[in-house]
């Protein structure tokens, strides 16, 4: 049996962004994971510790949002990011100028999340989820900007990415919020729709458990407040339909290739949950928890009966007892992960976890701890099938997580091992092509097993692990194959297939598929070679 390692970075306890080690980690402190062995490489964003801020994929870079605010771009391979000029419109000298706002609760005054709406290769549209301080009040809100990303002018040099300062106001949620600013901000989006987002909102800590001036009645099944919701939000408009209610401080959100929305939410002092959310449902909050009263001892019903159970109420699909501090989730990149298919990646705010639940359709069968990390605020995929977490307690530090280099030796290359996968083939020297038409048609195979080879197989006449045949997909109508079964995203274009149309997916996969889980870094040159080579492989 093979060894598993995870491959970390030393980090001392306490240390200074200064003293962190930058760059790729060389193997340090070892840590047995079920399946894979990681690496990690290291990036850093100019910011103070902060308790908040999210980032985005833009192309094969990151977009980053601080906590307070600041926009940052963080390009493929650097170690540091670039400041970008631009800051989320959050009025923080309104709140530092109202005595009345405590200033020991600056950390929960927040940007919460972001998303990009890709309009174009060269225009994105921005959407942000923060906190607004009027002279009175702090809003929750949604606000929007564009993201515009120019073609180097000069092959080979880097694209400019500005941020433009022409922000709007889409939604505020009701109601504004005095006083008291707790932490259960909730915060995140998805995409529904091309008009519409799906957005979470904390209960802002108003849920009738606290004491003294601070207690307030329960606002999390008041159907007058957006507080404790998920909620439909036109984009264009602000306006707002309820989905699902009973939630304290979702921080994660995620659709899985099969449509089924996820959701993580915060419990308190235990009972953190992964809920399977479906439209109309109350998953319980305040009135049903498996969480207790911080500094209670045991649970206490307050005045409610269902503490402890979810009778009545929608159960979460999985629980911790005690809490993780649980936060965002993705679902897992099966090109760079295929032994890790259908399972679900849900961060964690304590103990340097992260964990991967294994998932048959709507059931969690169990849940792997991957330590060794640091407090996650933030995952995404990236392009190139790395998986980016955002710690930030540490300066807004950047890690990408990828398989490691080490099972990439040439037996396990030449065996095709599962584990090896993601290695680049090299050609044996004895069958080096001499004639330039066999270099291009051993680049285009290499191209084609990096990119595509192990979801759709090296056999095209067969249908791969994670991918439908390809053989004579052009002229064939998207989202049908015989015997294999479409995800929604390309069940539902009504195309057929040519070379430029193929082109255009493998460059940009999520922008010609709406709700594709494809993650590819591919150039518009290497995407026509590919297409050339399933061409070519049909004739023959």
């Amino acid at each position: 049996m093979k060894r598993i390692l995870f491959f970390a970075v030393l980090i001392c306890g306490g240390c200074g962004v200064p003293d962190l080690v930058r760059g790729r980690s060389a193997a340090g402190e070892e840590i047995q994971t079920h399946l894979y062995a990681l690496e990690i490489e290291n990036a850093w964003v100019d910011e103070p510790q902060a308790t908040g801020g999210a980032f985005a994929v833009l192309g094969g870079d990151l977009l980053v949002v601080t906590a307070t605010g600041r926009i940052f771009l963080l390009r493929a391979g650097a170690e540091a990011a670039e400041f970008l000029d631009e800051t989320v419109p959050m009025n923080l000298s309104a709140w530092e100028a109202n005595e009345s706002f405590p200033q020991k609760e600056y950390s929960h005054f927040r940007v919460a999340d972001i998303l990009l709406k890709a309009h174009s290769q060269e225009r994105f549209e921005l959407f942000v989820t923060h906190h607004f301080a009027t002279e009175d009040c702090v809003r929750f809100r949604l606000s929007s900007t564009f993201v515009e990303r120019s073609s180097p002018e000069v092959p080979g040099s880097e694209a400019a990415v500005t941020v433009l300062p022409s922000w709007r106001t889409v939604f505020d949620a009701d109601p504004c919020i005095d006083g008291f600013l707790s932490e259960e901000s909730g915060g995140r989006m998805v995409t529904d729709g091309p008009d519409h987002l799906l957005v979470q909102i904390g209960d802002h800590g108003r849920d009738g458990w606290s004491t003294g001036p601070y207690r307030r009645t329960p606002l999390s099944d008041d159907p007058d407040s957006h507080f404790g919701k998920l909620l439909r939000v036109a984009v264009d408009t602000g306006e707002t339909e309820i989905v699902a209610i009973g939630f304290r401080n979702p921080q994660g959100l995620v659709r899985d290739a099969d449509g089924r929305l996820w959701a993580t939410d915060h419990g308190p002092q235990a009972g953190d949950e992964l809920n399977l959310v479906e439209p109309g449902a109350h998953y319980g909050w305040p009135r049903a928890s498996y969480g207790v009263e911080y500094g209670r001892r045991a649970s206490l019903p307050i005045g409610y009966e269902r503490m402890g159970r979810h009778d009545g109420f929608r159960e979460p699909a999985f629980a911790w007892v005690p809490a993780i501090g649980i936060s965002n989730l993705v679902v897992n990149d099966e090109h760079s992960f295929p032994l890790w298919k259908d399972d679900l990646l849900v961060a964690s705010l304590k103990d340097g976890l992260l964990f991967r639940l294994r998932r048959s359709g709507g059931i969690v069968r169990y849940a792997e701890e991957i330590r060794g990390l640091r407090s996650i605020r933030d995952l995404a995929w990236m392009p190139d099938g790395r998986l980016a977490v955002l710690f930030p307690h540490e300066g807004n530090r950047v890690a990408f997580l990828s398989r490691s280099t080490a099972y990439c030796d040439e037996a396990s290359r030449e065996t095709r091992d599962v584990y090896a996968a993601h290695c680049e083939s090299e050609s044996p020297a004895a069958e080096d092509p001499s004639s330039e038409e066999q270099r291009s048609q051993v680049t285009a195979e290499r191209l084609y097993d990096r990119h595509c080879g192990s979801c759709h197989g090296s056999d095209l006449e067969r249908h791969g692990p994670d991918g439908p045949s390809l053989s004579g997909v052009i002229g064939r109508r998207a989202g049908s194959a015989d015997g294999y079964s479409f995800s929604t995203a390309f069940a539902s274009l009504d195309l057929v297939w040519t070379e430029d149309e193929l082109v255009r997916l493998l460059v940009n996969p999520q922008l010609f598929a709406g709700g594709s889980m494809m993650q590819l870094s591919v150039t518009e040159a290497e995407a026509r070679t590919i297409v050339d080579f399933l061409a070519t492989a049909s004739e023959r």
